[in-house]
This record gives structure tokens, sequence and C-alpha cells, in this order.
């Protein structure tokens, strides 16, 4: 609310900011924590607000000494689940989202992130290598657990619903069949042969 509309969407594309632009994109979170903190009963969310961009060991903003199981665990969730939809908005498959975020010591609560990992059902540093054949078309009814998507699968309104390298788990199937009912998904979808 506080930054004008063209601000945030150079932000959110990844545009250079400048030197103006990113203090004022620090601030966000402090003018979040200002407006909330003043709201009978809603001081901890206000301290979630404020610390959703800490980095676990510490660094980052606010420049304080609060760090590790100091910062909120809802400020530390969002933190990474924020990062990890930032990566894979670049067509990053969630696993290899996750595995970069686990290279970067000290930004994120381990904790955090294999808690991400088990609600994802996802594997990470131990996901095999897929020998990859040519891709196999199918339609959605053809789709299981365990296959391997060779291409993203869209809505028809082309939003990205799983990025392509995704291995197919129970809980991903039955988000496909939510989005396929209700929105519909472009098809044929695409699967490693």
């Amino acid at each position: 609310m506080s930054l004008p509309a063209e601000l945030n969407q150079k932000a959110r594309t990844e545009l250079s900011l400048t030197g103006a632009e990113k203090d004022a994109m620090a601030r966000v979170p402090q003018v979040g924590h200002d407006l909330l903190s003043k709201i009978p009963r809603l001081e901890a969310v206000a301290r979630i607000i404020l610390y959703q961009n800490k980095n676990y060991d510490g660094t980052g903003f606010p420049s304080d000494a609060v760090k590790g199981d100091e910062i909120p665990m809802e400020a530390r969730i969002i933190r990474a689940l924020t990062d990890l939809a930032r990566l894979e908005a670049k067509k990053i498959p969630k696993f290899k989202a996750l595995e970069q975020l686990r290279q970067q010591p000290g930004h994120y609560d381990l904790k955090v992130l294999d808690a991400t990992a088990r609600c994802f059902e996802l594997e990470t540093a131990t996901q095999p290598d897929v020998v990859v054949k040519s891709p196999v078309a199918l339609d959605f009814p053809g789709l299981h657990a365990g296959h391997v998507l060779a291409a993203d699968i869209m809505t028809v309104q082309n939003i990205l619903i799983v990025g392509a390298g995704t291995k197919i788990t129970p809980l991903i199937l039955e988000r496909l069949r939510n989005f396929a009912s209700l929105s519909g998904l472009k098809l044929p979808i695409h699967v490693q042969g």
C-alpha cells in the first residue's frame, strides 16, 4: 500500500532497482509492522510481518540482534515459501528450487526447509537423475503419481500449476484434479518417457 504500483511491478519482475527504490522496498515490512502493532491483539502478527525478510543467521532486515529461533516461526516460513515461489515463477521445478534455498547457508531455517519438502512430498538432494527419453503426451486421466513432467502444466488461462521436471505425487495429482475440474488444464500433458 505504501509503494507506487510501478515500483511493485518493477520489483515483481526483478528489474534493477535504484538505491532509493531498494530502500523503499526494504521499509515495507516496517510499515506493515507499524500499522498492525497499533491494533489490539495483532502485535504477534506485526512481529511476523517485521521479520519476514530476516535471514536465519540474523543478517538482513531489520538490522537488530534477533536471529535463529528468536525470529518468529511464521516469519521463517513466509521467507522460505516466498523465495520458493519466486524461483518457481522462473520455471525452476520445486525440488530444484528447494535445493537452491538449501545452498544458501544462514538464510533459512533448515527445519522449515525440511518441513516444506515433506509438505510438498519433494525429494531434494537425493533426487535421482532421470534418463530422459522422448516425452509422452497424456490426457489427464493417464497421469499418475511417479510420472515426471517433461513440460509445464498450465491452466487454460496460462497460469503455471506445476513446473517441468516435477515428479507427480499423490498430493500434486489431487491439486491437478481440482484445477482440471475448476479451471481446466491445457492438454496434452507431457511426461518423460
